[in-house]
């Protein structure tokens, strides 16, 4: 039992680091910094208070102006659509509300 579970977090860590080269140059262009990238764990905890404790740069996503808080969003759709959920409950990575409305408004209509 353990062998799977271990097998399924390399499979999983593979799969976010896949994800995160990929979309490397939109993370770079909003200013994220590696910190809130290292893990899915740093990074749900960016998703759920806009920032991560070990960052040593202080990035807070309530910093960001209109075009990198754009650029967010769609960061975040193309999160959706990688962990194939489209669920944002509890996401409080933007202090806007306005732009959890563009976030849940394309992530509803599927990118």
């Amino acid at each position: 039992m353990s062998f799977r579970r271990a097998k399924q977090a390399a499979t999983d860590h593979r799969a976010w680091r896949q994800f995160v080269d990929a979309n490397g140059e939109l993370i770079r262009s909003i200013g994220i910094p590696d910190a809130m990238t290292e893990t899915q764990d740093h990074w749900w905890h960016f998703l759920e208070h806009g920032y991560h404790p070990d960052d040593a740069a202080r990035f807070h996503s309530g910093k960001l102006n209109h075009e990198r808080a754009v650029l967010l969003v769609e960061l975040l759709v193309r999160y959706c659509d990688f962990r194939g959920d489209r669920n944002t409950a509890g996401w409080a990575v933007f202090p806007n509300p306005n732009y959890l409305e563009l976030l849940q408004s394309r992530v509803e209509a599927g990118g």
